[in-house]
């Protein structure tokens, strides 16, 4: 059976719509209560489109990211959570609609299959590399801890991309120092950076979460866990 993927911490409505989706048009739901944990769904299945209850779900942090997964993003916000900045900014950082809540679930049908007819259901592919680990995310240009954005130096934010690549290895400070800064010549002061770069990124996770990431293996390395 078809599948929409509804980001929704509101239980019994999501409930509600699914039945009527399921009835009427033979698509089932499956429901997460926040981005990130929809950005993991659209990795490893294929839904008809996302639909976002943005009264009751922070989504624009992570709205940029969910944009290259190439399905469909359909905001939907009630009256009273409504204006015209918040649909000016859905639109322009990924959302292919944003809209009101209908007044039942057959309004809400009717909207989104006249848009989906409207919308390529595979967008063009945009070759951004997407990682996952645990919570954390990172594109080619941003992480984040849950819908936290977390900044670091470019160095850094490579040595995070490197281990999350190599996630649940080991990684020598040796084959670090090669990767991200091009060293060949192994000294005190070169391994000193890969030590600082590993601290600075702990502490940017830590403020956000209590989580450990990152362990480190005695005389071998660092690993992030996956």
């Amino acid at each position: 059976m078809m599948k929409y993927l509804a980001i929704d911490t509101e239980v019994k409505f999501a409930e509600s719509e699914a039945m009527v989706w399921r009835r009427e048009v033979g698509v089932d739901m499956e429901r997460v209560d926040n981005m990130t944990e929809g950005i993991k769904k659209l990795q490893t299945g294929n839904y008809l489109y996302v639909g976002i209850n943005s009264d009751v779900v922070e989504y624009a942090p992570l709205l940029q990211t969910m944009k290259y997964m190439s399905t469909p993003i359909f905001i939907a916000t009630s009256e009273r959570n409504y204006s015209v900045k918040k649909q000016s900014f859905a639109m322009t950082n990924g959302a292919d609609l944003y809209g009101l809540f209908q007044k039942n679930a057959l309004g809400n049908i009717d909207c989104l299959m006249a848009q989906l007819k409207y919308l390529k259901l595979q967008k063009q592919s945009i070759s951004e590399d997407i990682l996952i680990c645990l919570d954390v995310i990172a594109t080619e240009t941003t992480a984040f801890v849950r819908n936290y954005e977390i900044n670091l130096m470019p160095l850094d934010f490579k040595v995070l991309r490197f281990l999350m690549q190599n996630s649940g290895y080991t990684v020598s400070p040796e084959k670090i120092l090669h990767m991200v800064w091009g060293h060949n010549i192994m000294t005190v002061d070169a391994f000193d950076l890969v030590r600082g770069a590993i601290s600075r990124i702990r502490q940017k996770l830590a403020a956000v979460s209590e989580t450990e990431y990152i362990i480190t293996e005695p005389k071998k390395g660092y690993k992030m866990l996956s």
